[in-house]
Protein backbone atom coordinates (compact mmCIF):
# COMPACT_ATOMS: atom_id res chain seq x y z
CA UNK A 1 0.00 0.00 0.00
CA UNK A 2 1.59 3.46 -1.40
CA UNK A 3 2.45 5.47 1.74
CA UNK A 4 0.07 8.61 2.06
CA UNK A 5 1.35 12.20 3.18
CA UNK A 6 -0.53 13.35 6.55
CA UNK A 7 0.93 16.73 6.30
CA UNK A 8 1.69 19.11 3.60
CA UNK A 9 4.74 19.69 2.38
CA UNK A 10 6.89 22.80 2.98
CA UNK A 11 8.93 25.19 -0.04
CA UNK A 12 9.63 24.11 -3.29
CA UNK A 13 13.33 22.16 -4.25
CA UNK A 14 14.61 23.91 -6.98
CA UNK A 15 16.72 22.04 -9.36
CA UNK A 16 19.04 24.27 -11.84
CA UNK A 17 18.83 21.16 -14.18
CA UNK A 18 14.78 21.53 -15.50
CA UNK A 19 12.87 24.26 -15.26
CA UNK A 20 10.51 24.81 -12.53
CA UNK A 21 6.93 23.50 -13.05
CA UNK A 22 4.29 23.00 -10.01
CA UNK A 23 1.62 21.01 -9.69
CA UNK A 24 -1.15 22.07 -6.92
CA UNK A 25 -3.78 21.10 -5.51
CA UNK A 26 -6.01 22.75 -2.67
CA UNK A 27 -8.93 21.59 -0.64
CA UNK A 28 -11.89 23.27 0.74
CA UNK A 29 -12.80 23.04 4.27
CA UNK A 30 -14.42 19.92 5.32
CA UNK A 31 -14.09 19.04 1.76
CA UNK A 32 -17.60 20.87 0.87
CA UNK A 33 -18.93 21.31 -2.78
CA UNK A 34 -18.89 25.17 -3.49
CA UNK A 35 -15.91 25.21 -5.85
CA UNK A 36 -17.78 24.77 -9.35
CA UNK A 37 -19.92 27.64 -9.63
CA UNK A 38 -19.81 30.32 -12.08
CA UNK A 39 -18.62 33.71 -9.90
CA UNK A 40 -16.38 31.76 -7.31
CA UNK A 41 -14.56 30.08 -11.71
CA UNK A 42 -14.53 34.27 -12.28
CA UNK A 43 -13.18 35.46 -9.10
CA UNK A 44 -10.03 33.00 -8.98
CA UNK A 45 -9.36 33.46 -12.56
CA UNK A 46 -9.01 37.29 -11.80
CA UNK A 47 -6.93 36.51 -8.78
CA UNK A 48 -4.64 34.27 -10.61
CA UNK A 49 -3.96 36.42 -13.46
CA UNK A 50 -3.25 39.52 -10.76
CA UNK A 51 -1.22 37.60 -8.37
CA UNK A 52 1.67 36.86 -11.13
CA UNK A 53 4.29 35.67 -8.33
CA UNK A 54 3.66 32.61 -9.72
CA UNK A 55 1.98 32.18 -13.06
CA UNK A 56 -0.92 29.26 -13.65
CA UNK A 57 -1.29 27.79 -16.67
CA UNK A 58 -4.04 24.91 -16.99
CA UNK A 59 -6.50 24.65 -14.14
CA UNK A 60 -9.02 22.68 -13.24
CA UNK A 61 -11.80 23.28 -10.66
CA UNK A 62 -13.76 20.40 -8.93
CA UNK A 63 -16.51 20.82 -6.05
CA UNK A 64 -14.71 20.63 -3.60
CA UNK A 65 -11.11 20.64 -4.81
CA UNK A 66 -8.86 22.44 -7.40
CA UNK A 67 -6.03 21.25 -10.11
CA UNK A 68 -3.57 24.00 -11.22
CA UNK A 69 -0.29 23.76 -12.78
CA UNK A 70 2.02 27.10 -12.03
CA UNK A 71 5.39 28.40 -12.32
CA UNK A 72 7.48 31.23 -11.49
CA UNK A 73 6.58 34.60 -12.45
CA UNK A 74 7.85 37.80 -11.64
CA UNK A 75 8.78 38.61 -8.17
CA UNK A 76 10.49 36.86 -4.96
CA UNK A 77 7.34 35.25 -3.08
CA UNK A 78 8.07 31.99 -2.11
CA UNK A 79 5.11 29.28 -3.50
CA UNK A 80 3.64 28.81 0.15
CA UNK A 81 3.21 32.35 0.35
CA UNK A 82 1.72 32.93 -2.71
CA UNK A 83 -0.91 29.98 -1.94
CA UNK A 84 -1.52 32.21 1.14
CA UNK A 85 -1.86 35.13 -0.51
CA UNK A 86 -4.80 33.77 -2.88
CA UNK A 87 -6.36 32.52 -0.24
CA UNK A 88 -6.85 35.77 1.05
CA UNK A 89 -7.82 37.43 -1.56
CA UNK A 90 -10.38 35.10 -2.40
CA UNK A 91 -11.79 35.72 1.16
CA UNK A 92 -11.35 39.56 1.13
CA UNK A 93 -13.13 39.19 -2.26
CA UNK A 94 -16.22 36.80 -1.69
CA UNK A 95 -16.92 37.97 2.07
CA UNK A 96 -18.44 34.55 2.40
CA UNK A 97 -17.57 32.76 5.28
CA UNK A 98 -19.16 29.12 4.05
CA UNK A 99 -16.41 29.37 1.00
CA UNK A 100 -13.25 28.18 3.75
CA UNK A 101 -10.31 26.28 2.57
CA UNK A 102 -8.32 23.59 4.15
CA UNK A 103 -5.14 24.96 5.44
CA UNK A 104 -2.06 24.32 3.33
CA UNK A 105 -2.24 22.44 0.10
CA UNK A 106 -0.48 19.71 -1.94
CA UNK A 107 1.88 20.38 -4.37
CA UNK A 108 4.65 18.45 -6.55
CA UNK A 109 7.24 19.32 -8.34
CA UNK A 110 7.04 18.08 -12.22
CA UNK A 111 10.51 16.68 -13.44
CA UNK A 112 9.46 15.39 -17.07
CA UNK A 113 7.84 15.61 -19.94
CA UNK A 114 6.45 12.35 -18.80
CA UNK A 115 5.43 13.81 -15.47
CA UNK A 116 3.76 16.94 -17.01
CA UNK A 117 1.50 14.89 -19.20
CA UNK A 118 0.12 12.19 -16.83
CA UNK A 119 -0.74 14.92 -14.28
CA UNK A 120 -2.54 16.90 -17.16
CA UNK A 121 -4.38 14.11 -17.94
CA UNK A 122 -5.34 12.77 -14.59
CA UNK A 123 -6.41 16.57 -13.73
CA UNK A 124 -8.70 17.02 -16.89
CA UNK A 125 -10.22 13.73 -16.58
CA UNK A 126 -11.30 14.58 -12.94
CA UNK A 127 -14.73 15.53 -14.06
CA UNK A 128 -15.22 12.31 -15.95
CA UNK A 129 -14.22 10.11 -13.66
CA UNK A 130 -16.75 11.91 -10.93
CA UNK A 131 -19.58 10.94 -12.94
CA UNK A 132 -20.29 15.05 -13.64
CA UNK A 133 -20.20 15.08 -17.49
CA UNK A 134 -19.02 12.42 -20.33
CA UNK A 135 -16.04 14.30 -21.61
CA UNK A 136 -13.39 16.48 -20.42
CA UNK A 137 -14.12 19.32 -22.87
CA UNK A 138 -17.97 19.12 -21.26
CA UNK A 139 -16.88 20.86 -17.86
CA UNK A 140 -17.20 24.51 -18.00
CA UNK A 141 -15.14 25.06 -14.83
CA UNK A 142 -11.64 24.39 -16.32
CA UNK A 143 -8.99 26.99 -18.26
CA UNK A 144 -5.69 27.89 -19.28
CA UNK A 145 -4.71 31.50 -17.82
CA UNK A 146 -0.76 31.45 -18.97
CA UNK A 147 0.64 29.37 -21.65
CA UNK A 148 3.69 27.37 -21.76
CA UNK A 149 3.47 24.78 -24.28
CA UNK A 150 6.81 23.76 -23.98
CA UNK A 151 5.94 21.88 -21.44
CA UNK A 152 3.63 19.87 -22.92
CA UNK A 153 5.57 18.68 -26.65
CA UNK A 154 7.60 15.55 -26.38
CA UNK A 155 11.12 16.15 -26.63
CA UNK A 156 14.46 14.16 -26.50
CA UNK A 157 16.58 15.03 -23.45
CA UNK A 158 19.92 16.05 -23.74
CA UNK A 159 20.62 12.56 -21.38
CA UNK A 160 18.52 10.63 -23.67
CA UNK A 161 20.61 11.99 -26.94
CA UNK A 162 23.92 11.12 -24.88
CA UNK A 163 22.56 7.94 -23.72
CA UNK A 164 21.40 6.95 -27.43
CA UNK A 165 24.71 8.15 -28.32
CA UNK A 166 26.39 6.12 -25.94
CA UNK A 167 24.79 2.77 -26.54
CA UNK A 168 25.14 2.82 -30.38
CA UNK A 169 28.96 3.96 -29.83
CA UNK A 170 31.63 1.29 -30.24
CA UNK A 171 33.54 3.39 -27.26
CA UNK A 172 31.37 2.05 -24.95
CA UNK A 173 33.19 -1.07 -25.43
CA UNK A 174 36.03 -0.02 -24.46
CA UNK A 175 35.45 1.31 -21.14
CA UNK A 176 36.83 -1.02 -18.87
CA UNK A 177 35.71 -1.73 -15.38
CA UNK A 178 37.81 -0.38 -13.53
CA UNK A 179 36.69 3.17 -15.29
CA UNK A 180 33.50 2.31 -13.92
CA UNK A 181 34.40 1.25 -10.51
CA UNK A 182 36.57 4.57 -10.27
CA UNK A 183 33.31 6.41 -11.19
CA UNK A 184 31.53 4.89 -8.50
CA UNK A 185 34.12 5.27 -5.62
CA UNK A 186 34.67 8.71 -6.42
CA UNK A 187 30.40 9.21 -6.34
CA UNK A 188 30.29 7.39 -3.24
CA UNK A 189 33.04 9.67 -1.89
CA UNK A 190 31.31 12.49 -2.69
CA UNK A 191 27.95 11.31 -1.25
CA UNK A 192 29.39 10.61 1.99
CA UNK A 193 31.59 13.47 2.47
CA UNK A 194 27.86 15.64 1.79
CA UNK A 195 26.12 14.10 4.46
CA UNK A 196 29.27 14.06 7.06
CA UNK A 197 29.74 18.38 6.48
CA UNK A 198 25.36 17.60 6.98
CA UNK A 199 25.55 16.32 10.37
CA UNK A 200 28.51 16.97 12.12
CA UNK A 201 27.77 19.76 14.31
CA UNK A 202 29.96 23.13 13.99
CA UNK A 203 32.97 23.64 15.64
CA UNK A 204 32.83 24.74 19.64
CA UNK A 205 28.68 23.87 19.96
CA UNK A 206 26.89 20.85 21.28
CA UNK A 207 25.95 17.89 19.55
CA UNK A 208 22.17 17.55 19.01
CA UNK A 209 19.67 14.70 20.55
CA UNK A 210 20.06 11.79 18.15
CA UNK A 211 17.02 11.54 16.11
CA UNK A 212 15.30 8.08 14.44
CA UNK A 213 16.45 7.27 11.55
CA UNK A 214 13.62 8.82 9.13
CA UNK A 215 13.23 11.79 10.88
CA UNK A 216 16.96 12.15 10.54
CA UNK A 217 17.18 12.06 7.03
CA UNK A 218 13.98 13.86 6.37
CA UNK A 219 15.38 16.18 8.66
CA UNK A 220 19.11 16.50 6.91
CA UNK A 221 17.84 15.88 3.76
CA UNK A 222 14.81 18.35 3.22
CA UNK A 223 12.79 16.50 1.46
CA UNK A 224 10.63 18.79 -0.75
CA UNK A 225 7.02 17.61 -2.46
CA UNK A 226 6.54 14.42 -3.90
CA UNK A 227 9.27 12.92 -2.30
CA UNK A 228 8.61 9.25 -2.24
CA UNK A 229 12.35 7.18 -1.08
CA UNK A 230 15.56 8.99 -0.10
CA UNK A 231 18.12 9.07 -2.84
CA UNK A 232 21.95 9.37 -2.61
CA UNK A 233 21.21 11.52 -5.79
CA UNK A 234 19.61 14.34 -3.76
CA UNK A 235 22.77 14.92 -1.29
CA UNK A 236 25.02 14.31 -4.99
CA UNK A 237 22.50 17.28 -6.60
CA UNK A 238 22.91 19.54 -3.97
CA UNK A 239 26.51 19.04 -3.32
CA UNK A 240 26.79 19.66 -7.46
CA UNK A 241 24.75 22.89 -7.23
CA UNK A 242 26.46 24.76 -4.35
CA UNK A 243 30.22 23.80 -6.28
CA UNK A 244 28.48 25.02 -9.33
CA UNK A 245 27.55 28.09 -7.22
CA UNK A 246 30.97 28.95 -6.39
CA UNK A 247 32.31 28.95 -9.43
CA UNK A 248 29.89 30.71 -10.88
CA UNK A 249 30.29 33.18 -8.10
CA UNK A 250 26.51 32.77 -7.01
CA UNK A 251 27.11 31.53 -3.79
CA UNK A 252 29.06 34.95 -3.18
CA UNK A 253 26.20 37.16 -4.65
CA UNK A 254 23.81 34.98 -2.38
CA UNK A 255 26.30 35.63 0.62
CA UNK A 256 25.77 39.70 0.08
CA UNK A 257 22.16 40.15 -0.21
CA UNK A 258 21.69 38.20 2.72
CA UNK A 259 24.15 40.34 4.87
CA UNK A 260 22.32 43.22 3.46
CA UNK A 261 18.93 42.48 3.84
CA UNK A 262 20.42 41.33 7.63
CA UNK A 263 22.09 44.41 8.11
CA UNK A 264 19.78 47.01 6.92
CA UNK A 265 16.26 45.61 7.24
CA UNK A 266 13.48 47.42 5.13
CA UNK A 267 10.01 46.73 6.44
CA UNK A 268 6.78 47.90 5.12
CA UNK A 269 6.17 49.49 8.91
CA UNK A 270 9.06 51.60 9.22
CA UNK A 271 8.48 52.86 5.42
CA UNK A 272 4.82 54.04 6.73
CA UNK A 273 6.39 56.31 9.48
CA UNK A 274 7.71 58.62 6.76
CA UNK A 275 4.40 59.08 5.57
CA UNK A 276 1.12 60.86 6.78
CA UNK A 277 -0.56 57.43 7.86
CA UNK A 278 -4.06 59.03 8.21
CA UNK A 279 -3.77 61.13 4.92
CA UNK A 280 -2.86 57.72 3.68
CA UNK A 281 -5.67 56.29 4.75
CA UNK A 282 -7.95 59.13 3.61
CA UNK A 283 -6.55 58.58 -0.27
CA UNK A 284 -7.24 55.25 -0.08
CA UNK A 285 -10.32 54.22 1.03
CA UNK A 286 -11.61 57.43 -1.53
CA UNK A 287 -10.84 55.69 -4.39
CA UNK A 288 -11.15 52.02 -2.82
CA UNK A 289 -13.66 49.29 -4.97
CA UNK A 290 -14.09 46.30 -2.84
CA UNK A 291 -12.98 43.36 -4.54
CA UNK A 292 -11.04 44.70 -7.10
CA UNK A 293 -7.92 42.49 -7.55
CA UNK A 294 -7.21 43.72 -11.11
CA UNK A 295 -7.87 47.08 -12.12
CA UNK A 296 -5.79 49.90 -10.91
CA UNK A 297 -8.27 50.16 -7.77
CA UNK A 298 -6.35 46.92 -6.17
CA UNK A 299 -3.84 49.26 -5.65
CA UNK A 300 -5.40 51.15 -2.64
CA UNK A 301 -4.03 47.80 -0.39
CA UNK A 302 -1.17 50.08 0.35
CA UNK A 303 0.36 47.49 2.45
CA UNK A 304 0.83 44.49 0.02
CA UNK A 305 2.10 46.84 -3.33
CA UNK A 306 4.75 48.47 -0.47
CA UNK A 307 5.98 45.16 0.28
CA UNK A 308 6.17 44.09 -3.50
CA UNK A 309 7.42 47.72 -3.91
CA UNK A 310 10.21 46.30 -1.74
CA UNK A 311 10.63 42.88 -3.00
CA UNK A 312 11.57 45.23 -6.76
CA UNK A 313 13.96 46.98 -4.78
CA UNK A 314 15.51 44.03 -3.16
CA UNK A 315 15.69 42.08 -6.48
CA UNK A 316 17.25 45.06 -8.10
CA UNK A 317 19.89 45.64 -5.78
CA UNK A 318 18.59 49.20 -5.36
CA UNK A 319 19.08 48.89 -1.45
CA UNK A 320 23.07 49.02 -1.54
CA UNK A 321 23.72 50.94 -4.66
CA UNK A 322 25.66 54.22 -4.48
CA UNK A 323 22.68 56.83 -5.09
CA UNK A 324 21.49 56.99 -8.31
CA UNK A 325 19.21 58.94 -10.32
CA UNK A 326 16.87 56.96 -11.11
CA UNK A 327 13.54 57.35 -13.66
CA UNK A 328 10.43 54.45 -13.45
CA UNK A 329 8.39 54.74 -16.82
CA UNK A 330 4.69 53.59 -15.82
CA UNK A 331 5.13 54.33 -12.13
CA UNK A 332 1.69 53.94 -10.78
CA UNK A 333 1.20 54.64 -7.58
CA UNK A 334 4.51 55.65 -6.95
CA UNK A 335 5.27 52.66 -4.29
CA UNK A 336 8.32 51.98 -5.86
CA UNK A 337 9.70 55.38 -6.31
CA UNK A 338 9.32 55.70 -2.82
CA UNK A 339 10.74 53.33 -1.54
CA UNK A 340 13.80 54.58 -3.50
CA UNK A 341 13.59 57.65 -1.80
CA UNK A 342 13.97 56.46 1.71
CA UNK A 343 17.18 54.98 0.27
CA UNK A 344 18.27 58.00 -0.65
CA UNK A 345 18.02 57.45 -4.24
CA UNK A 346 16.98 60.52 -6.33
CA UNK A 347 13.59 59.92 -8.24
CA UNK A 348 11.40 60.85 -10.94
CA UNK A 349 8.16 59.53 -12.92
CA UNK A 350 6.36 59.15 -16.11
CA UNK A 351 3.02 57.93 -16.52
CA UNK A 352 -0.71 59.13 -17.85
CA UNK A 353 -2.78 61.53 -15.70
CA UNK A 354 -5.32 58.72 -14.83
CA UNK A 355 -6.05 57.53 -12.99
CA UNK A 356 -6.25 60.88 -10.26
CA UNK A 357 -5.79 58.27 -7.23
CA UNK A 358 -1.82 57.84 -8.63
CA UNK A 359 -1.71 62.03 -9.00
CA UNK A 360 -3.38 62.64 -5.02
CA UNK A 361 0.10 60.02 -3.89
CA UNK A 362 2.93 61.39 -5.55
CA UNK A 363 2.07 64.60 -3.74
CA UNK A 364 1.59 62.78 -0.38
CA UNK A 365 5.21 61.22 -1.44
CA UNK A 366 6.99 63.92 -1.81
CA UNK A 367 7.71 62.83 -5.62
CA UNK A 368 7.96 64.57 -9.23
CA UNK A 369 6.12 62.82 -11.86
CA UNK A 370 5.53 64.07 -15.80
CA UNK A 371 2.44 63.06 -17.72
CA UNK A 372 3.08 61.93 -21.00
CA UNK A 373 1.70 58.99 -23.28
CA UNK A 374 4.33 56.65 -24.90
CA UNK A 375 3.69 56.29 -28.50
CA UNK A 376 5.72 53.93 -30.78
CA UNK A 377 7.76 56.30 -33.03
CA UNK A 378 7.00 59.36 -31.07
CA UNK A 379 10.27 60.55 -29.00
CA UNK A 380 10.10 61.13 -25.05
CA UNK A 381 9.63 64.66 -23.56
CA UNK A 382 12.38 66.37 -22.50
CA UNK A 383 12.92 66.34 -18.63
CA UNK A 384 15.93 68.35 -18.75
CA UNK A 385 17.73 65.66 -16.89
CA UNK A 386 19.57 62.36 -17.22
CA UNK A 387 18.90 59.36 -15.38
CA UNK A 388 21.37 56.61 -14.25
CA UNK A 389 18.79 54.04 -14.40
CA UNK A 390 15.66 53.40 -16.18
CA UNK A 391 13.06 50.95 -14.76
CA UNK A 392 9.65 50.47 -16.39
CA UNK A 393 7.42 47.05 -14.54
CA UNK A 394 4.38 45.58 -16.29
CA UNK A 395 4.92 47.31 -19.63
CA UNK A 396 1.78 48.38 -21.35
CA UNK A 397 2.93 50.81 -23.40
CA UNK A 398 4.52 48.91 -26.31
CA UNK A 399 0.87 48.47 -27.09
CA UNK A 400 -0.05 45.15 -23.93
CA UNK A 401 -2.67 43.19 -25.19
CA UNK A 402 -3.64 44.64 -28.65
CA UNK A 403 -2.99 43.56 -31.78
CA UNK A 404 -0.26 46.42 -32.47
CA UNK A 405 2.44 45.02 -29.71
CA UNK A 406 5.87 46.46 -30.60
CA UNK A 407 8.33 44.82 -32.53
CA UNK A 408 11.78 45.21 -33.35
CA UNK A 409 11.38 48.90 -34.99
CA UNK A 410 9.05 50.28 -32.21
CA UNK A 411 11.79 49.37 -29.68
CA UNK A 412 14.73 50.56 -31.52
CA UNK A 413 13.15 53.82 -31.65
CA UNK A 414 12.19 53.70 -28.42
CA UNK A 415 15.82 52.79 -26.74
CA UNK A 416 17.79 54.89 -29.42
CA UNK A 417 15.93 57.75 -27.69
CA UNK A 418 15.83 56.91 -24.47
CA UNK A 419 19.85 56.33 -24.91
CA UNK A 420 20.73 59.56 -26.74
CA UNK A 421 18.24 62.13 -24.68
CA UNK A 422 17.81 59.85 -20.84
CA UNK A 423 21.01 58.32 -19.78
CA UNK A 424 24.49 59.14 -18.39
CA UNK A 425 26.99 57.10 -19.32
CA UNK A 426 26.95 53.77 -17.81
CA UNK A 427 23.74 53.80 -17.34
CA UNK A 428 21.54 50.57 -17.05
CA UNK A 429 18.08 49.84 -18.07
CA UNK A 430 15.39 47.12 -16.33
CA UNK A 431 12.24 46.02 -18.62
CA UNK A 432 9.83 44.01 -17.09
CA UNK A 433 7.07 42.75 -20.29
CA UNK A 434 3.89 41.67 -19.61
CA UNK A 435 2.63 38.46 -21.57
CA UNK A 436 0.91 38.31 -24.73
CA UNK A 437 -0.42 35.24 -26.83
CA UNK A 438 2.53 34.73 -28.26
CA UNK A 439 4.62 34.99 -24.99
CA UNK A 440 6.46 37.55 -23.33
CA UNK A 441 8.21 38.43 -27.22
CA UNK A 442 8.85 36.54 -30.48
CA UNK A 443 11.68 35.17 -31.25
CA UNK A 444 12.68 38.27 -33.22
CA UNK A 445 12.19 40.66 -30.32
CA UNK A 446 14.36 38.13 -27.90
CA UNK A 447 16.94 38.55 -31.07
CA UNK A 448 17.16 42.18 -31.07
CA UNK A 449 17.46 42.41 -27.18
CA UNK A 450 20.52 40.19 -27.64
CA UNK A 451 22.14 41.53 -29.95
CA UNK A 452 22.09 45.31 -27.87
CA UNK A 453 23.64 42.99 -25.15
CA UNK A 454 21.02 42.34 -22.80
CA UNK A 455 21.07 39.47 -20.04
CA UNK A 456 17.67 38.28 -20.69
CA UNK A 457 15.48 36.08 -18.19
CA UNK A 458 12.31 35.21 -18.54
CA UNK A 459 10.27 38.38 -18.80
CA UNK A 460 12.71 40.44 -17.88
CA UNK A 461 15.77 42.19 -19.84
CA UNK A 462 18.12 44.21 -18.49
CA UNK A 463 20.50 46.44 -20.82
CA UNK A 464 23.57 48.74 -20.48
CA UNK A 465 22.66 52.17 -22.18
CA UNK A 466 26.55 53.29 -23.68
Amino acid sequence: MPHERKHTSKGIIEDYRVPTLIFLSVCTARRTAWLADPQVHTTLVRIWQSATHWEVGPYVLMPDHLHLFAWPGYGSATFDRWVQYRKSMFARTMRDRRMRWQCGCFHHRIRSWEGAEEKRRYMLMNPVRAGLVSTPEDWPFRGEIFKRDDWWQRRESAAQKVGRWWHASPARQRISAAHLTTGITLNLVIVYWSFRSLALPKEGSRAPAPLPQQNFLEERLKLGNGCRSVSFNRSYMNLSRKLQKIATGEAWASGVDRYYRWKHPLTVDSLLEKVDRAKLNQICEKYHVPGEIKAWPKYTDYEHWLGRAVDHVRELRLDRDPKLHILDIGSGAGYFLFVLKQLGHRVFGLDLAEPEFYGELFPLFGIERVIWRIEAFEPLPDVGRRFDLVTAFAICFNGHGSGNVWGRKEWEFFLSDLQSRYLNPGARIFLALNPEEHGHYTPELRDFFLERGAKIDRHRIWLKGF
